[in-house]
């Protein structure tokens, strides 16, 4: 039986590792599977540790992330904020882990990441991205303050 091997069966893993400057950002681009029961992508440090999630919007999941009108997804790691909703804040953290998860997915596609300046991002997104201000990123970082404090802590 694949359970006992351990692991989480019918889970696909992506893993990474990232050394990006603070005037960087990575650019991951990915289609999403066929079907798929959950997914999500996040930053960690050099120790393996989440980003401060209810303080940073170090992750994501189909619920949080916007998918561009190709369908596909993609996402921008940085320290400042690129003015975009599908932003992972690698905070102070010079290098890190990227892990992206999908739960019982049909297929598997690949991603790409590329490294750019922070202040070319847009030139690797679609010209349709829509701007992300400050009021929204207050926003979407309440919520997740919220769903900490709401949060089963054993």
């Amino acid at each position: 039986k694949i359970e006992s091997i351990g692991g989480m069966p019918n889970q696909v893993y992506y893993d990474g590792a990232y050394q990006i400057d603070d005037d960087e950002a990575l650019v991951i681009e990915t289609a999403l599977p066929r079907e798929c029961t959950y997914w999500s992508l996040l930053v960690a440090d050099d120790r393996f540790s989440t980003v401060d999630w209810a303080n940073h919007q170090s992750s994501l999941n189909e619920a949080q992330a916007r998918l561009d009108s190709d369908g596909k997804l993609r996402v921008v790691i940085s320290r400042r904020d690129p003015g975009v909703q599908n932003w992972l804040d690698k905070a102070d953290n010079p290098w890190g882990i990227i892990q992206m998860r999908w739960k019982r997915p049909t297929d598997a596609p690949d991603a790409t990441v590329t490294r750019v300046k922070l202040a070319d991002v847009r030139r690797h997104l679609p010209a349709d991205t829509p701007a992300y201000g400050a009021a929204e990123r207050e926003e979407a970082i309440r919520k997740r303050r919220v769903g900490y404090q709401l949060r089963l802590h054993w």
